[in-house]
């Protein structure tokens, strides 16, 4: 999530040292023309986007939405052990605790 937010930080700061992970330019370049030097304000608006997207999905393998009607997903580690139940909660306390999260 941090490599994220700073990477996209970073990109609105100097569209020109994006790497190839960019799929549309001009998002990025309108964004710096507004924002100047001033496109450290984005970052707190992308993690809060990327906090809500990882808990949406997480809350969705954890079954807390209309698809665990259809089926509920388990992930596993590599010895076959499933990781538990509540990985969008697990994530929350994981904010909190890393300071990520107030």
């Amino acid at each position: 999530m941090d490599y994220w937010v700073d990477t996209v930080a970073k990109t609105v700061e100097d569209p020109d040292a994006s790497g190839t992970w960019m799929e549309e330019r001009g998002p990025f370049e309108r964004l710096h023309e507004v924002l100047g030097d001033r496109a450290e304000y984005l970052r707190p608006v992308l993690a809060e986007g990327m906090r809500g997207l990882l808990n949406s999905v997480l809350t969705t393998i954890d079954g807390g939405t209309a698809s665990a009607e259809v089926g509920i997903i388990e992930l596993t580690n590599a010895e076959g052990e499933v990781l538990g139940v509540g990985l969008h909660e697990l994530f929350v306390d994981h904010l909190f605790h890393t300071g990520r999260l107030e």
